[in-house]
C-alpha cells in the first residue's frame, strides 16, 4: 500500500489453510506498538485463524520494512 506521503507500507493478509467457498470471513486489523512491526500480529494470528478469522496488518511507515525513516509517535500513521 502507499501511504499519502507517498510511502510503500508492507502488509501482510493471514487467511486459514483451507477458506470455505462462497462465505465471506471476518477480519481483525492488527496494528503494532510504538517499536513494534507486522510480525507482532503472528502469535494473533496463531489463535484466530483456527476460527476462521483472517488477520490484515502492516509495518506503520519508518517501521518494519515499511518506506520512512522514523515514526512520528502518531503524527503521520
Amino acid at each position: 500500500l502507499k501511504n499519502a506521503r507517498g510511502y510503500t507500507l508492507q502488509c501482510s493478509h493471514y487467511l486459514p489453510s483451507s477458506v470455505p467457498e462462497d462465505i465471506s470471513l471476518p477480519c481483525v486489523i492488527y496494528c503494532h506498538g510504538n517499536s513494534g512491526c507486522r510480525a507482532d500480529a503472528n502469535e494473533a494470528a496463531v489463535i484466530l485463524l483456527p476460527s476462521n478469522i483472517t488477520v490484515f496488518t502492516l509495518d506503520f511507515s519508518g517501521s518494519g520494512l515499511s518506506d520512512g525513516d522514523h515514526v512520528s509517535l502518531g503524527w503521520h500513521e
